[in-house]
């Protein structure tokens, strides 16, 4: 059985992959790592509808961490997993370890000054080069939300994802002089002829939210994204449930097809 307590003597120079630190230290543990440019923090997610496999999700400066940094993050990790994702229903001591282990790991982001997590230069001659697809272009969907809901007020660039990506996005990026504008990434499962209007328009209402009503920052690293006042607004979309649903069919028939 893995032991989950912190480690702290370990030598400040071991910068082992996080492949081997799985393979020595956490055999049973099924997760795979995946590095994004866009996130801030970390994350774990079951992988799709495969049993008992995850995601750790992390940006690219835990690669080059120490040991101790990789280790408090796949232990953390675990301890989430092993208590199903809840933290309501977990024993006083482990809510008390996973605080410790996110401590260990937001002190370590803290000390990263000089690490720009969302720096993404953008050359603004592409800014809607990718709005066209299949079925839709998304600057028609952009600017149809845009007036039903936001009074037309806001500005953002957009872009389709990756062919088979499944995540849609909203980054602020900075353009060739060093203008910060935003940008919506659509995800390439919408871009199909058999996605009806709906999902379409509530995932770019979803994303469009994230710029009307910004992030709670909790401290200089963590943020709150999807906050209360965000879910209350992204219910109040006509066709909410049935986008939810359709995703989810859409999502499962992807994975086991």
């Amino acid at each position: 059985m893995t032991n989950l307590s912190l480690q702290t003597a370990l030598p400040l120079t071991e910068n082992r992959s996080f492949a081997k630190i799985l393979e020595s230290e956490f055999p049973d543990f099924n997760v795979n790592i995946l590095v994004s440019a866009r996130l801030k923090t970390w994350r774990i997610e079951r992988d799709g509808y495969k049993r008992n496999v995850y995601s750790l999700k992390i940006p690219y400066i835990f690669l080059d961490a120490d040991d101790k940094i990789k280790i408090a993050l796949l232990k953390w990790a675990h301890i989430i997993v092993s208590n199903k994702f809840s933290r309501r229903k977990a024993e006083i001591s482990v809510k008390k370890q996973i605080k410790e282990l996110e401590k260990f790991i937001y002190d370590f982001l803290k000390n990263e000054i000089k690490y720009d997590f969302r720096r993404k230069y953008f050359n603004s001659k592409e800014k809607y080069k990718d709005t066209k697809g299949v079925k839709f272009d998304l600057l028609d969907v952009f600017n149809k939300i845009n007036g039903d809901f936001f009074n037309g007020e806001l500005v953002c660039s957009l872009r389709w994802g990756r062919e088979k990506s499944r995540t849609s996005y909203h980054t602020i990026r900075s353009d060739e002089n060093g203008n910060p504008f935003h940008l919506i990434t659509i995800a390439g499962l919408y871009n199909r002829k058999s996605t009806p209007n709906f999902a379409i328009e509530a995932v770019m209402y979803h994303e469009m939210l994230h710029i009307a009503i910004p992030p709670i920052n909790a401290s200089d690293i963590k943020r709150n994204v999807h906050h209360r006042q965000f879910r209350e607004m992204e219910k109040q979309f006509p066709h909410y449930e049935e986008w939810k649903i359709w995703q989810k069919t859409l999502t499962k028939r992807i994975f086991f097809r």
